[in-house]
């Protein structure tokens, strides 16, 4: 019984690291696109490896929070987490 309490634990204490990197990921990725609108400077070519990685990198996080941590994926939903990440970081930072 004490056994199935440390796996919960445990199960617990890697999807909230999974979360976090998750976030992280969503952060960078909304980075990018500010990035992307801001400079013009950007070569077509650096544009399109970029935005390949970039897709690449968003789909595999898309799969783990929807089905691993069971949060939502639509557009709306990551423009909500990102702007409560920030909100929580400029938080902890004051």
């Amino acid at each position: 019984m004490n056994e199935t309490k440390e796996l919960k634990r445990e199960n617990r204490k890697l999807k909230k690291e999974l979360r976090s990197l998750s976030d992280m990921i969503l952060l960078y990725l909304h980075g990018i696109d500010d990035l992307f609108m801001e400079e013009k400077s950007i070569s077509p070519e650096i544009s399109r490896k970029l935005g390949l990685l970039s897709n690449k990198l968003d789909y595999r996080n898309d799969q783990i929070r929807h089905f691993i941590l069971n949060l939502g994926i639509s557009a709306k939903d990551k423009e909500r987490a990102v702007k409560n990440i920030k909100k929580a970081r400029n938080r902890r930072s004051i």
